[in-house]
């Protein structure tokens, strides 16, 4: 949820709350004739926090492009992290271990927006989303300890990226 205040620049300025959800499985699998073993982990990130940002408005065009958009988030957000890791072979062992932390997510996209009439418009663009400090799966192995059954890494980051296309409608 946010609330955008506009100025008479050529941008407005984003306030807002937001969840973001991330999960991960992995499984990896060591096949020997003696003694196959099997690593399985998931990691759950919940983040809650608040955002601030700031974006272009049709009426001030960026490079005389009518269309051209642009905008950047940056949040804090608190992080309700867990991660549970199972070891299968000779002997089974599993660890879990919950993990609050902070967490800092930006989020920045470049793209088109085309009015088809007041309320209505088409969008697409490229999207490039970061987040650092949340569980990642890949880096579970070397945190977890299965003797003790704890032990989590919520130090990671992600990065994803691509393009994106929605139709918007303004009430």
């Amino acid at each position: 949820a946010n609330w955008q205040f506009v100025t008479y620049c050529p941008f407005q300025y984003i306030a807002g709350i937001r969840y973001i959800g991330l999960d991960e499985h992995l499984t990896a699998e060591l096949n020997s004739a003696t003694a196959p073993v099997t690593y399985r982990t998931t990691t759950q990130n919940d983040l809650y926090g608040v955002q601030v940002g700031i974006t272009s408005i049709p009426d001030m065009p960026l490079f005389d492009c009518r269309w051209l958009s642009w905008s950047a988030k940056l949040g804090l957000y608190g992080n309700d992290a867990e991660q549970t890791s199972v070891l299968t072979g000779a002997v089974g062992q599993r660890a879990d271990c919950p993990a609050d932390t902070a967490a800092f997510v930006g989020e920045f996209r470049l793209g088109m927006d085309l009015p088809l009439t007041n309320c209505i418009s088409v969008s697409g663009g490229y999207n490039l989303f970061l987040m650092e400090r949340v569980a990642i799966a890949t880096d579970q192995l070397q945190a977890t300890n299965f003797f003790t059954g704890t032990g989590s890494d919520d130090e990671g980051n992600a990065l994803f990226h691509g393009a994106t296309a929605a139709i918007t409608a303004r009430f």
